[in-house]
């Protein structure tokens, strides 16, 4: 019997591109000041930062596939935890 380990990642996570914690702190942040497009909160962070609107997009995206950011009904994103400041 072929025995399926626990440790592999689903398929539809990217392993190889581990989340900036960093620029996800700030797309919380920023999605935390109100609920806004996806493309809104690309623009508004790669601004904020130096970082390419890709980078940026793909960090949005990670942080959705692990649910820490949820799309509301009419497209917008919101934060599904809370930043605490440390």
């Amino acid at each position: 019997a072929n025995i399926i380990q626990n440790t592999m990642a689903p398929s539809y996570v990217s392993r190889d591109s581990d989340i900036d914690e960093e620029l996800a702190d700030r797309l919380i942040q920023r999605v935390q000041e109100g609920p806004a497009k996806p493309w809104t909160i690309v623009s508004d962070v790669a601004d904020a930062t130096d970082e390419s609107p890709e980078t940026v997009r793909e960090s949005l995206r990670q942080l959705t596939l692990k649910g820490r950011l949820t799309p509301t009904a009419d497209g917008d994103l919101r934060a599904t935890e809370t930043l605490t400041d440390v």
